[in-house]
């Protein structure tokens, strides 16, 4: 009986942890935040353009790992932009979950990985990028949780 449950129990753990993963993209609320870029080189993990948001660069005091929680709202254009950091996981409103070890803070979303030649070409833009000119990194966040669905540079007028 115990052969048979771990038998079981093993894929049964193996979709959960697949469902969760995938979960944002089907029930995720759509999200655009503006965002920086390089493409750093990675012969183990692949081409990814590593990405940098607003959240990233406000910073809250922690001693040790702790999972943080950066408050978004979307300014006049849609856009959203980072209201607050904190400790406490809001009970509405949209936010994206993370960890600060005091000096860095990752949220999951920072590297954005694409084939080799596409990588390269979004590094470009996004090293080109004048006053004009802004990358919107578009999310599905569900639960603090995000994915990255892409990312699109603006011109002023607001056209690709």
């Amino acid at each position: 009986m115990i052969k048979f449950l771990a038998i079981f129990i093993q894929p049964l753990l193996l979709v959960g942890f697949f469902i969760y993963a995938i979960l944002p993209f089907y029930l995720g609320k759509d999200v655009y935040v503006k965002t920086q870029g390089y493409d750093p080189r990675d012969f183990l993990r692949g081409n990814y353009v590593h990405l940098r948001y607003d959240f990233n660069d406000k910073k809250i005091k922690t001693d040790e790992l702790t999972d943080i929680y950066a408050i978004l709202e979307p300014n006049k254009d849609g856009i959203y932009e980072t209201i607050s950091i904190n400790k406490t996981k809001p009970k509405v409103g949209v936010y994206i979950s993370g960890k600060s070890n005091g000096y860095t803070q990752n949220f999951g979303v920072e590297k954005y990985f694409l084939p080799p030649e596409k990588a390269l070409e979004l590094q470009e833009t996004l090293r080109d990028i004048d006053s004009n000119t802004t990358a919107i990194a578009h999310l599905k966040i569900f639960n603090g949780d995000a994915r990255i669905i892409g990312v699109e540079i603006l011109k002023q007028n607001n056209q690709k």
